[in-house]
Order: structure tokens, then C-alpha cells, then sequence
């Protein structure tokens, strides 16, 4: 489970400052007492408020005219999940959060100048933002947990992961009858055509196409095997250790195809859009290992 925290253009501060509204109950928003205009949309069941150091999932909402400008409903999962941390200055996101409990939604206007110029720090504003006008967040508190209680449902959620992997790849191995044992490492190699000459050793150029999917999955995710041949150094940081161990088991002219699990390849974080805790099949074939010396002299 990952945090997706917020960047400067996006975690902005509600400032303190003077609106060109003048009524504190225009549209039904009313301005505290350090100028901020707020109006609340829905109260949840949850009564108790969320607290500085707490790890908050939030659904968020800009809009400028009637233009929305971001959705956090476009974004993976639809919500953003961080910490709570201590207020920069009165009004700030943060500060806002701790007057919300689970289910609450609430509505923030501020100058559109104070977004652009000083939160999201640009030098000038966009072509399609008139000075002075109002910009809305609109923030729905999904949830709130303190840290340990976050950590506790994070570390259940991925161990539930990993045992649906783990199944996953026995099932997959038992239907195709791969009886071979992983490596050490929890490689499976499985080779299809015996090369020849020396393995790889470390600062050699490999040759090699290749081809990645999701174990048991037609959706091929990379391959090269209709372009051109890939290069790259052998022992440096390419690709995940699993790939790095397979080729390190070939010869130049052979082919063979890995099973790579999550712990050895993408990770329990996942990568782009492979989930956490996946297995990888790869098909590769090695089509030459050349020297540095000999690379240099081409």
C-alpha cells in the first residue's frame, strides 16, 4: 500500500486573504475568522475530527468558472492518501482537514491569484485565469487512521497480497507441469535453446530481445522481438534482479523464458501499471555478449 502524496500544484494552501465577495453568506459559504470562505456540504456519521500526524484519504476537486481543473477522481484509485501534518499558516489544507470527520465534505474558496502565484509558485498567470477570480476546493474525508492503525491495515493488505501471488504462480505451475525448482533467489529458468560460449560477466554489453507479460496473461507489456536488438551493460542496475539473474544463467544464441516474482522483479509497490505483488514471465533470447574492448573497437 502506497501513500500518494500531494505535490505543490496540488496540495495547496487555503490563504488568509481579503475576497472579492464582500457577503459572508454568498452561495452559502461563510468566511472564518482568518478569511477563509467555507461551506459545508455533507456531515458523516463520524463525529470524531481528524488529527495532526494522522494519515488522511481524501477526495479533492478544483474548479475555476465552470471548468474543474483537477479531479482526483482521474488519478489511480480516485483519492489521495498522506499525512496530516503541522499548518504552514492559518487556513492551510491541513488545518482544514482537522475540522473534518470520515464522511464530511466541505467546500474552500479562495482568490484564484493566491493559487496560481503563490501556491502553485508560477510567475505569471495561466492564459485562461482572469484576476480576482474564485477558485473552489471541493474535499470529501474518506477516512482518517492514526499512523500504527494505518501501518496495521497496510501490512494485512499486503500480506493478503502476497499469499494470492504465491497461489497464483503454484497454479499457474501446476497447469502448465513446470516442475523445475527456482533459483535460490525464487527464479524459475526455464530454458528453451542451449547457447554457446562464455556467460556474462560484469561491464559486458548483452544483446538480447526480449518480451514481458503478467504471468498467465496474452497482454504483452514490452517487446522487442519486431525491432531492434537491446544493449546494456551487464552488473549495472537494468531491468529487475530477476532478469539480471536469468541472463547471467546464458550463453550467447540462447533463448529461455523466466518466471519472475514480485520479490525479485517489480516489488510489493508495483510499477506503472503493474499491481503490487505480480509475477512476470519474460521471453528472452540472447543474441551476443560483447567485451567492452570489443565494443569500443565497432
Amino acid at each position: 500500500m502506497k501513500y500518494y502524496f500531494l505535490k505543490t500544484t496540488v496540495v495547496i494552501l487555503f490563504t488568509a486573504v481579503v475576497f472579492s465577495c464582500s457577503n459572508s453568506n454568498e452561495n452559502g459559504y461563510k468566511r472564518t475568522k482568518n478569511g477563509v470562505l467555507i461551506k459545508r456540504i455533507t456531515e458523516g456519521p463520524d463525529s470524531t475530527k481528524a488529527k495532526e500526524s494522522e494519515i488522511v484519504t481524501i477526495r479533492l476537486k478544483y474548479r475555476l468558472n465552470d471548468s474543474i481543473i483537477f479531479n482526483s477522481d482521474d488519478i489511480e484509485d480516485g483519492s489521495m492518501v498522506f499525512p496530516i501534518t503541522k499548518p504552514i499558516f492559518e487556513g492551510d489544507l491541513y488545518e482544514a482537514l482537522t475540522l473534518m470527520g470520515t464522511g464530511d465534505s466541505i467546500s474552500i474558496g479562495v482568490v484564484a491569484d493566491s493559487f496560481f502565484l503563490k501556491s502553485a509558485a508560477m510567475q505569471k498567470l495561466p492564459e485562461y485565469v482572469t484576476p480576482g477570480s474564485i477558485m473552489y476546493y471541493d474535499i470529501k474525508l474518506l477516512d482518517h487512521k492514526t499512523s500504527s492503525e494505518w501501518q496495521k491495515e497496510a501490512d494485512k493488505k499486503s500480506l493478503q497480497m502476497a499469499k494470492q501471488e504465491m497461489a497464483t504462480l503454484q497454479i499457474y505451475l501446476n497447469n502448465n507441469k513446470i516442475y523445475t525448482d527456482p533459483t535460490v533467489n525464487g527464479l524459475y529458468f526455464l530454458e528453451e535453446k542451449k547457447g554457446r560460449g562464455s556467460t556474462a560477466d560484469t561491464g559486458d554489453i548483452c544483446q538480447v530481445y526480449l518480451s514481458v507479460k503478467v504471468l498467465g496473461s496474452d497482454n504483452i507489456l514490452f517487446s522487442n522481438f519486431n525491432d531492434k536488438p537491446l544493449d546494456f551493460e551487464f552488473g549495472q542496475d537494468f531491468d529487475t534482479k530477476g532478469f539480471r539473474e536469468g541472463i547471467g544463467l546464458m550463453k550467447p544464441g540462447g533463448k529461455a523464458r523466466f518466471i519472475i516474482p514480485s520479490w525479485i522483479g517489480i516489488s510489493s509497490e508495483g510499477q506503472g501499471i503493474i499491481d503490487p505483488f505480480t509475477t512476470l514471465e519474460y521471453e528472452v533470447e540472447l543474441i551476443s555478449i560483447r567485451s567492452p574492448a570489443d565494443v569500443t573497437t565497432e
